[in-house]
């Protein structure tokens, strides 16, 4: 895919951002391999800063570790998070690919009500790519009102839904969860190599009165160009609906994966910040 991008392309961006826009997003500044509060982890959060990221994506389950210690080392890791000045976007992994026991829904419900209490969020993103197993959007859309009922009644901080991917018909997926459910603040998309442009399209037809924030971008395979960094950010904020973009990683060809150290494509990630300021 060739993004192009022109100085009122930039200019746009810095308009908007002067008005509030927070565009710049990262996933995978840590890894699940890291230690949440240890100095690598450090590491990691300061060049997401240095560099200019505006917020981290991290995952939370209903059966991870977290959970089991009270949200303890997540709770600290979000405060490391907002101490370098990045807000937070919390995905609650749902932990099922399939439409679920009625015993589930009451078992979200009371997870969330002790996420929404113990975690500082600024953002919530319910599951990731439900359309890619096999959940029924209608019964995503349901966990999805069970979520928002309990987030909105404790937390200003918006909810994302659909976090859609690649398989199937997102386009069907997104038009039937809006059909079943408006409970939710954004729309999330998910959007990889030749797809990206119709992804885009068909998430601005489907749902058209959210916002939509790109929660994953890039290129499948580990394969992410400094070009496609530049491009995407310029060419994807052009439509005012789209308000945030999460790069996935930064890697680059022959270098390791995850590695977001002196590649280009962290370099031009630095450089579409500074010259959207």
């Amino acid at each position: 895919v060739s993004f192009r991008a022109s100085g009122d392309d930039l200019q746009n961006i810095r308009q908007r951002r002067a008005n509030g826009l927070r565009p710049f997003g990262l996933n995978h500044v840590v890894t699940h391999g890291d230690d949440l509060m240890g100095e690598l982890a450090g590491k990691k959060l300061e060049a997401a800063r240095q560099v200019g990221c505006q917020w981290v994506r991290w995952g939370v389950g209903m059966q991870h570790e977290d959970h089991d210690k009270g949200f303890v080392s997540q709770c600290a890791f979000v405060n490391r998070i907002h101490e370098k000045g990045i807000k937070y976007l919390c995905m609650i992994d749902l932990l099922v690919t399939f439409d679920p026991p009625e015993r589930y829904y009451q078992d979200f419900e009371a997870f969330c009500r002790t996420a929404v209490k113990e975690i500082p969020a600024d953002a919530w993103e319910i599951g990731n790519e439900p359309n890619n197993g096999r959940m029924s959007p209608e019964c995503y859309a349901r966990i999805v009102s069970i979520a928002t009922g309990v987030f909105r009644h404790s937390s200003p901080a918006p909810v994302c839904a659909g976090a859609i991917g690649d398989r199937g018909n997102p386009a069907d997926y997104m038009r039937r969860l809006r059909a079943a459910t408006d409970q939710f603040d954004i729309l999330s998309i998910h959007v990889y190599g030749a797809v990206s442009r119709q992804r885009v399209r068909e998430a601005l037809s489907a749902v058209p009165d959210k916002p939509i924030w790109i929660t994953e971008c890039g290129w499948a395979g580990g394969v992410f160009t400094a070009a496609a960094v530049k491009g995407a950010y310029t060419e994807y904020l052009r439509n005012p609906r789209i308000e945030a973009i999460f790069w996935y990683c930064m890697s680059d060809p022959n270098l390791p994966a995850l590695s977001i150290w002196g590649t280009p494509a962290w370099g031009a990630y630095a450089e579409m910040e500074t010259k959207t300021r």
